[in-house]
């Protein structure tokens, strides 16, 4: 059993502004970006291919929360709150990626503050979209 999950794409000028910060990965299918509870390193940005994010429930079930495809941002609030990742991230098709290390992600913000209400509603989104929405009836 399984959730609708919904698609984010980032705004362009926030990934375009963190672009250059970092350095292009590849993956490969099935590739796990982090875990769930990890800590937050950094974030990705997907330029080709796509990814799931995922959670584990109560029960232990695997359900998958978000797409990532390109254009997305992969990790923000746990490298914004200098955190954990709350979601595992899984390539499901081979991919190219930037990583964006926590801290150059923490100084662009810094010194781009014109970026804090994109990040802010990015946050307010995904916070909105986390699986306690989710029907009660499906932890049984």
């Amino acid at each position: 059993m399984g959730i609708p999950y919904r698609r984010i794409v980032s705004p362009p000028e926030l990934v375009e502004g963190l672009k250059p910060l970092g350095h292009e990965i590849t993956c490969a299918k099935g590739t796990v970006l982090f875990h769930e509870g990890d800590p937050a390193q950094g974030l990705y940005i997907v330029l080709e291919g796509h990814a799931f994010l995922t959670m584990i429930t109560e029960k232990g079930d695997t359900v998958v929360v978000r797409s990532s495809g390109p254009g997305s941002l992969i990790g923000l609030p746990g490298t914004f709150l200098r955190s954990i990742y709350q979601l595992t991230a899984t390539i499901d098709q081979d991919s190219r990626l930037i990583f964006v290390e926590g801290e150059k992600v923490l100084n662009f913000l810094r010194q781009r503050t014109d970026m804090w209400m994109i990040v802010l509603n990015i946050l307010c989104t995904e916070v909105s979209q986390m699986p306690s929405s989710i029907d009660a009836s499906f932890f049984g």
